[in-house]
């Protein structure tokens, strides 16, 4: 679990590690630039047993991001590499540490750094563009976190173009962040550069996780800047996660367990135009290692012809009160494909159940116009509406702007308000505690946009958590139970996405593929 910076949080780290002390910043720069130029050595030394034969073209701003370039260019030179740096600034007007870094790049090789101030001077960049008869690595240095939309200029504007249409091998690292992207809202200009890798330098950056911007980071890379503790606890704190591995969220198992040790779900899905939706969700219960699946459904029938290990029941003939008093039921599941005439049986459950519920679909619906009553409730709770049903849900919260720092915070203010876990699936999925914390799950692809997917992730939540009720095994000490089996599912969900993409491709899978290969999910998961 690694934490999320807004810029205004790095920018505020960085200057209370800074301290007002030029030394320190530089000091700060070095660390940045040599995790820089080690990157660009591991990626050279895949490409070629003999390093120096590749080139490499260093775009630098007038920044401190251009101050991460220009030193990185001075480290790959004194080790011997072919480095053009090309700076969009006069020298003169650099300032405080990129000064400092390019006074050191100077006194490496004078003649290593060319400026860029007017649109003649590109001619030099496609000269060694073409010039550059082995793989080339572009660093861009331009930005960073400096970009806001709509503030490239023309210059700007058409290195980005040059950069994005030259055909021949190269390998695109962007520094903080690809230039044209904003790193706080996801936002981009018409044509940012698309970066192979993007190495975000001390945390990932909240807009690095959204598209549009999430389409040119590539693939994305942490630089440990050494940050203390006490000086991230202070400036990061919007606590804001990303998931980047789950070992250790899975509950355990019981070697000479039954399968009530493994847990009891009880799911109640299904009207009789949804079976599907009644089938997908108990199925995706047992994949993630429930014991027992009781589905209470309108076609039982259906149901057993298409999945004998599921008990099922008439969704008619339900009595809430024996379900309620049943101590071997470890957690409810309620909502896949149930439609709008059982809203009363939702209502009861939420208030009266004491144990874990996953809302999902017709039971968020229920609280449309009411979503004061999911207060009343005794068990822990996670809701799992996507984007539309939240909008419903909460109409005021959400206007025509889905800035994600906008979205998050209704997102902490609902779970808080109404002490309920709130699972918003898109992409991102962002998972929000009642204790003000969110975690970005950004795992997944457009395959997952497809009919039943979200009745399968419920009950990935529901079989997760039901074995934590008997297990109890609690890896997020702030965050309820039934968090971290969302994000637990939510990660498996889309890692199987990810891992069958290959082979089907993302126009041919279905809701049914990530129920047959979620074992693949969970095998990767686990090791």
């Amino acid at each position: 679990m690694i934490p999320v910076a807004t810029i205004t949080e790095i920018k505020n780290l960085d200057n209370k590690t800074k301290a007002g002390d030029l030394k320190k910043g530089f000091a700060l720069m070095q660390q940045a630039s040599r995790i820089a130029f080690d990157l660009v050595i591991s990626e050279i030394l895949k490409l070629h047993k003999q390093s120096t034969e590749s080139s490499v073209l260093i775009l630098c701003g007038k920044g401190n991001n251009g101050g991460d370039g220009l030193l990185t260019a001075s480290y790959l030179i004194e080790q011997g590499y072919n480095v053009k740096c090309f700076l969009f600034a006069k020298p003169d007007e650099l300032q405080d540490e990129a000064k400092m870094a390019y006074d050191y790049l100077v006194s490496v090789k004078k003649d290593s750094c060319n400026s860029i101030i007017e649109e003649k001077d590109l001619s030099l960049l496609k000269e060694f563009l073409l010039a550059s008869d082995n793989h080339c690595f572009v660093l861009d240095a331009l930005y960073g976190i400096s970009y806001k939309t709509g503030s490239i200029n023309k210059i700007f504007q058409q290195t980005t173009e040059i950069i994005n249409s030259f055909q021949k091998g190269k390998t695109v690292i962007a520094i903080d962040g690809p230039s044209g992207i904003d790193n706080d809202n996801g936002l981009i200009n018409h044509n940012p550069i698309k970066a192979n890798y993007t190495l975000s330098m001390g945390f990932p950056k909240l807009g690095n996780f959204f598209f549009p911007a999430r389409a040119f980071i590539g693939l994305m890379l942490v630089g440990d800047l050494k940050y203390t503790n006490e000086d991230v606890q202070a400036c990061l704190s919007s606590k804001l996660y990303f998931i980047d591995n789950v070992k250790n969220f899975f509950p355990g198992r019981a070697l000479n367990g039954s399968k009530y040790d493994h847990g009891s779900v009880v799911n109640i899905a299904g009207s009789k135009d949804m079976t599907g939706a009644a089938i997908l969700s108990s199925k995706a219960a047992y994949k993630a290692g429930a014991g027992l699946v009781t589905l209470y459904t309108q076609n039982p029938q259906i149901v057993l012809a298409t999945c004998p290990e599921v008990i099922t029941k008439e969704l008619d003939h339900l009595d809430l009160g024996n379900l309620l008093e049943n101590q071997k039921i470890d957690c409810f599941a309620i909502g896949s494909g149930l439609g709008d005439n059982y809203k009363e049986l939702v209502y009861e459950l939420v208030a009266k159940s004491n144990k874990p519920l996953v809302l999902d679909a017709d039971a968020i619906n229920a609280f449309e116009n009411c979503h004061e009553k999911l207060k009343d409730h005794k068990a822990e709770i996670v809701i799992t509406p996507h984007l539309g049903e939240y909008k419903r849900l909460f109409p005021e919260d959400l206007s025509t702007d889905l800035n994600p720092m906008n979205i998050i915070d209704s997102l902490k203010k609902r779970a808080k308000e109404l002490d309920v876990t709130i699972l918003l699936k898109g992409a991102p999925t962002l998972i929000a505690d009642p204790c003000g914390e969110v975690f970005i799950v950004p795992y997944g692809n457009s395959g997952l946009a497809t009919a039943g997917t979200g009745d399968v992730l419920t009950g990935l939540i529901a079989g997760f958590m039901a074995q934590s009720v008997q297990r109890q095994n609690k890896y997020l000490s702030n965050s309820k139970l039934i968090t971290q089996n969302a994000i637990l599912a939510t990660y498996i969900h889309g890692k199987t996405a990810e891992l069958i993409a290959p082979e089907l491709t993302e126009y041919s899978m279905m809701a049914s593929h990530i129920l047959n290969n979620l074992h693949r999910a969970i095998k990767f998961s686990l090791n």
